[in-house]
């Protein structure tokens, strides 16, 4: 007996040993380890009836339970055997106990609303982001497909809808999904209306201008068609789910309207830096070495309207560029490679490794200083980067850092025998001066994750890229290699020819004129002087437009009338003599003109029509000659 009572203490003191402080008070009382037990077990699981409310909340979760976004099929697994494991611990002890409330006891009580809290936390639980509550949306509503499959695959359109929210990523969102429509898809899914439907409509309306020009334009046929049959079965219900979705159809305008075009990615206000894309081999044009190339890029700019805040110079980061190609052989990242150009391209193309790829670090190191005097052996070589050279993106099959050529620099002269190109220069330059995005046209995509990798590999900070559509125009040509054949070839007077789609040849076709508001309509602008002369300058369209005995408004004078026309032999109207009607109301005239006064002050400009560069609109074929439609004179 004595045995059995000092087991009985110990239990007990180890049960207390094991508690903090509040459950601690709820046993100090127990005079014994199974009283002790029983008051725990009460507090954290309860009796049968407790634990039958327990069990069926966890039967609840169970029949619930549903994949979250990008959760792993391991990981979800994981999910349902914890709970079921949580649910096979209690069937053990569950019983239907008969107590009715009056019985319970303190504990029992305590743990039967701790139950209830429990079953109480769970109602009010919430479901949070976008597409999570459009899944619950569609499956309550019976728009998730019809069996499995269907289920998955709105699921995967699901998984994919965001992208649209990325500004820079809209117009190839739209390319993925028309390439993924068969011209006869009336739905996305099935051969009814799903949630799908209706997210992959909202996220295109709710770019409003933006998709209405690509849809304008034909451009995505399979996805305009799908857009309009959508509206035509449910413009009104869909409208109203916009509205909802932004707030109200007039708000969500108003909104929109006031947002910048480009969403940069990981932008910060005041923190954002960027650099002006071109490099300086050409003059800046709609769609880019020497000193006049260079020189023109500030002009081009400020031109623009654009206020910059310094002009660099990747030559001035010359040393550091070298360190940094001798930093990467060290560290196995470059080699240098003899290979001859047009096998080093094959290699390239067919994604063959170089036999120099394996050149020792002493081996490379050697090369590389013969390259750097421009020595007969250097000038064979060149420097590549050790990314990847079977990578799908060929732009990552070790790309040329570095290219010896003798050439003068336009400033530094003869002083260096090798150059970077512009896929090593860029990411280390960028970096160095804190540019945080790179705005580009999306033909340079592919070369996003070369610049990643080898701003990886020399260990400084990344940048964000943007990308845009390069602008399309007719009847002229926005290659810069085609343009020089022109300049070089005298077809055009120079880079600023004004039919060259440079922006000095825009300056010249068509001069930037920067108006200022009227006054009356802007009195911050102060007064505004009119000079009234005896005779005035029009129009000749509207003198041919007017008759003898017209009453016509001069715009900020007043009324006249008009008492002859003159013409000479031709019959052309010369001069129009009237006198002035100032009573007159000026809401009884048709005719309200513009007019000028007779001045010494005024200056004569010579109007010149500028014809084509080219009589064709686009030069479809990349290798059709291009010389033979070329506008000489115009």
């Amino acid at each position: 007996m004595e045995t059995k009572r000092k087991r009985d203490q110990n239990a007990l003191t180890v049960i207390h040993q094991g508690l903090d402080d509040d459950m601690f008070e709820k046993v100090a009382n127990a005079t014994n380890s199974k009283q002790a037990w029983d008051t725990l077990q009460n507090s954290f699981e309860g009796v049968s009836r407790v634990k039958k409310v327990c069990f069926q909340t966890l039967r609840g979760e169970f029949e619930h339970l549903k994949m979250f976004d990008k959760e792993s099929i391991s990981d979800y697994f994981g999910r349902v055997l914890y709970v079921v494991n949580q649910m096979k611990r209690l069937v053990v002890a569950t019983e239907e106990a008969n107590k009715e409330l009056d019985s319970m006891t303190i504990d029992e009580l305590n743990g039967s609303l701790r139950a209830y809290e429990q079953r109480i936390v769970k109602k009010r639980s919430k479901l949070n982001g976008t597409y999570v509550l459009l899944r619950y949306i569609g499956r309550d509503l019976k728009l998730y497909g019809v069996g499995a499959f269907q289920s998955g695959k709105i699921d995967e359109w699901l998984d994919f809808i965001p992208i649209f929210d990325k500004g820079s990523e809209f117009e190839r969102a739209c390319s993925i999904v028309d390439s993924c429509m068969p011209s006869s898809c009336t739905y996305l899914v099935g051969q009814n209306l799903s949630i799908t439907d209706i997210a992959l409509w909202s996220a295109l309306s709710y770019f409003g201008k933006r998709s209405e020009s690509l849809r304008g334009f034909f451009k995505y046929k399979n996805l305009e068609k799908w857009y309009n049959t959508l509206m035509s079965k449910y413009k009104s219900s869909l409208n109203n789910i916009l509205g909802l979705y932004s707030g109200s159809i007039e708000k969500k305008k108003t909104y929109i309207s006031n947002l910048p075009e480009i969403d940069l990615p990981n932008a910060e206000v005041g923190k954002v830096c960027l650099r002006f894309a071109p490099e300086p081999n050409g003059y800046l044009h709609i769609a880019k070495k020497s000193t006049e190339f260079v020189e023109s890029l500030p002009k081009d700019i400020v031109t623009l309207g654009i206020v910059y805040d310094a002009v660099t110079y990747t030559f001035d980061y010359f040393p550091q560029l070298m360190d940094m190609a001798e930093k990467l052989i060290c560290e196995g990242k470059a080699n240098v490679d003899d290979t001859p150009v047009d096998q080093m391209r094959i290699k390239r193309d067919k994604g063959v490794e170089s036999k120099c790829r394996n050149y020792s670090v002493s081996k490379n190191l050697e090369l590389w200083k013969e390259m750097i005097v421009g020595s007969d052996r250097g000038l064979m070589c060149c420097l590549r980067g050790k990314l990847d050279f079977q990578n799908p993106n060929k732009c990552l099959r070790d790309p040329v850092y570095y290219r010896c050529n003798l050439a003068h620099h336009h400033r530094v002269g003869f002083k260096y025998k090798l150059y970077p190109t512009y896929d090593f220069a860029s990411p280390f330059v960028d970096a160095f001066e804190g540019i945080t995005h790179v705005l580009r046209s999306n033909e340079y995509r592919d070369r996003d994750d070369q610049c990643h990798m080898i701003q990886e590999d020399m260990g400084v900070r990344k940048v964000c890229f943007y990308e845009f559509s390069r602008l399309s125009m007719v009847y002229t040509l926005l290659s810069k290699r085609k343009i020089l054949w022109f300049v070089q070839n005298g077809r055009v007077d120079g880079w600023d020819d004004p039919r060259v789609p440079t922006i000095q040849g825009m300056v010249r076709r068509e001069p930037f004129v920067r108006i200022m508001p009227r006054h009356k309509k802007f009195k911050e602008a102060g007064d505004k002087c009119t000079l009234y002369t005896k005779n005035i300058w029009i129009d000749y369209a509207d003198a041919i437009s007017i008759s003898a005995n017209d009453e016509v408004t001069l715009m900020d004078w007043g009324n006249c009338i008009i008492k002859e026309i003159k013409r000479n032999e031709m019959g052309i109207v010369v001069e129009l003599l009237g006198v002035l009607y100032l009573e007159g109301s000026v809401k009884a005239t048709e005719l309200k003109l513009t007019w000028l006064p007779e001045t010494d002050e005024l200056v004569r400009l010579q109007f010149v029509e500028f014809d084509y560069l080219i009589t064709k609109e686009k030069l479809v074929l990349p290798r059709q000659p291009f010389c033979i439609t070329i506008v000489i004179d115009s």
